[in-house]
């Protein structure tokens, strides 16, 4: 309840409990200078205490206040605090993971590299090794496909 609603309902207690005492004293058998002696002596009473619980329900709700306050100040503080950590974590682990993709993506370009350079060296050593197998061929003499023996003619 806000302040004002709180002085409100307790304005409308202390009004009734008068305006009941008022209205017992009045209806009690006594005589009229004694009646209107009560009715001012319990109306002071009741002023005084509608009064101190007004001050009192004040107080209390100006501190409550305060109090609300003062979480609310300390609990936006730790979600600022705590959210910041969470942004710093974040960056360090996006910073962390786009190093380490950088260094996985130089390491595959390098062994695609190396990978490259051995099938080119595998390529050029088979050509030699066909090369030296046909030049060796050709050296070779060939040999007859028929053989004619001079005795037989």
């Amino acid at each position: 309840m806000e302040t004002n609603q709180v002085v409100v309902f307790i304005s409308g207690i202390a009004t009734g409990v008068v305006m009941g005492s008022i209205a017992a004293s009045l209806l009690a058998p006594k005589n009229g200078k004694e009646t209107r002696n009560e009715i001012v002596v319990k109306s002071q009473d009741w002023q005084q205490k509608a009064k101190d619980t007004k001050e009192d329900v004040t107080t209390r709700t100006e501190a409550w206040a305060t109090s609300m306050k003062d979480r609310k100040d300390r609990v936006s503080s730790t979600v600022k605090e705590q959210a910041k950590t969470v942004s710093d974590r974040a960056k360090q682990a996006v910073e962390s993971t786009s190093r380490e993709w950088k260094d996985v993506k130089e390491e595959s370009l390098l062994a695609a590299s190396n990978t490259r350079e051995g099938i080119q060296e595998e390529k050029e050593r088979l050509k030699q090794d066909i090369d030296q197998e046909i030049q060796e061929a050709k050296q070779k003499p060939s040999s007859p496909t028929s053989t004619s023996d001079p005795s037989q003619d």
